[in-house]
């Protein structure tokens, strides 16, 4: 009778042994594939090693009123030979600039509409959607190697004219009317179409603009100073909306009085 005792004793021992051996493989390899499957997030991307994917975060629409966020991958990257590039805040790849792009002297110069960014290398001016679905591996790109480089957004042709990087319809340079006799020296792009000098500050490529200074209306594209320096030197505040001249406010893309 003892040992009958003792040997279901010990195969009951043996049995619950056995389970917790089981239970702690499996948990192991659970745990090794949640590893497996971990993602990693840089700037708008999300990495899965396992799959060998990057998504981006993007918005999305679900037939309601609103957007919703959510990551896609972005199949124009390919994950076993890409590069990723970080310029300032701005995360990259390689796929994103056509194959002449001088990553050298590749560098951030802005953004438009909140939806493009803008980049240039020592020849080209690139914009890209990297948050719109639609826009997903496409890139615009403007040759400005005829031109001498001001700033980023201030070009001169050979006989001397000045040119503004316009992004309104597409990717473009534009003829500044030469009637503002504008500093190209103090001349700099404060945000959306302004632009600034020593003695004022500048609307270009707008059809209409209205406030205490100018009210027009032009079917083409006008240059039109906002207000002038009057002699005063005036340092303008830039926010991301708007910006401050003196004493007045203007939005990026409205005035405000």
């Amino acid at each position: 009778m003892h040992k009958q005792l003792f040997l279901c004793l010990f195969l009951l021992f043996s049995l619950s042994a056995c389970a917790q051996t089981e239970k702690r493989n499996s948990d192991i390899k659970n745990t090794q594939k949640n590893v497996m499957d971990s993602t990693y997030t840089i700037g708008n991307y999300q990495f899965n090693p396992s799959k060998k994917t990057v998504s981006i975060l993007q918005e999305f629409s679900e037939g309601k009123v609103g957007t919703s966020m959510g990551y896609f991958p972005d199949n124009s990257i390919k994950y076993d030979s890409t590069t990723l590039i970080v310029l300032g805040n701005e995360v990259l790849f390689k796929e994103y600039f056509p194959k002449e792009v001088d990553f050298a002297s590749l560098h951030y110069i802005g953004e438009s509409d909140y939806s493009q960014n803008l980049f240039s290398d020592k020849q080209f001016i690139y914009a890209y959607s990297p948050n719109f679905l639609q826009h997903q591996g496409t890139v615009k790109k403007l040759d400005v190697s005829d031109y001498t480089r001001i700033n980023d957004f201030v070009y001169e042709d050979k006989s001397g004219e000045l040119f503004f990087l316009s992004t309104a319809n597409g990717l473009k340079l534009s003829k500044i009317d030469t009637s503002l006799k504008l500093d190209k020296h103090t001349l700099k792009h404060l945000q959306g179409q302004y632009f600034a000098d020593k003695n004022g500050l500048y609307a270009l490529g707008v059809r209409f603009f209205g406030h205490m200074y100018s009210k027009k209306f032009s079917q083409q594209p006008i240059d039109i100073l906002v207000e002038s320096a009057n002699g005063r030197k005036i340092k303008p505040i830039i926010t991301r909306n708007y910006i401050v001249y003196g004493n007045s406010v203007y939005a990026k893309e409205h005035s405000i009085e």
